[in-house]
């Protein structure tokens, strides 16, 4: 059953329980999600856009002051960037895979290549 590692015996109907709590849980606040947005003030919605938006345009900065690497559109609405990776000014950098290792283990980043 979903999040139960097979390794771990639970009997059938215990589990049945543990899913039916889970989808309980999930139709609740499913269902006080449009009384808790209809009582949020539009300053809080403006406020968090505004803190998004500084946060993704920092981010396209910081990453610009990067020789090897641009951005070539900036983020929209997501809370992801696609960002250029120029192979040719890094050393000991044979393509964008071998990058995404030697980041994660020299600084436990974790990237997409």
């Amino acid at each position: 059953m979903y999040g139960v590692p097979p390794s771990i015996h639970i009997h059938t109907p215990l589990k049945r329980v543990c899913f039916s709590l889970c989808k309980l849980a999930y139709l609740v606040f499913q269902a006080a999600v449009p009384q808790i947005l209809k009582e949020t003030s539009d300053v809080f919605f403006t406020r968090t856009l505004n803190i998004l938006k500084h946060s993704s345009d920092l981010c396209v900065k910081k990453i610009e002051d990067i020789p090897c690497l641009t951005c070539p559109t900036k983020p929209q609405g997501s809370m992801a960037m696609m960002v250029k990776l120029n192979v040719s000014l890094l050393k000991d950098i044979n393509n964008d895979i071998d990058f995404c290792f030697k980041l994660a283990k020299e600084e436990s980043v974790i990237l997409l290549p």
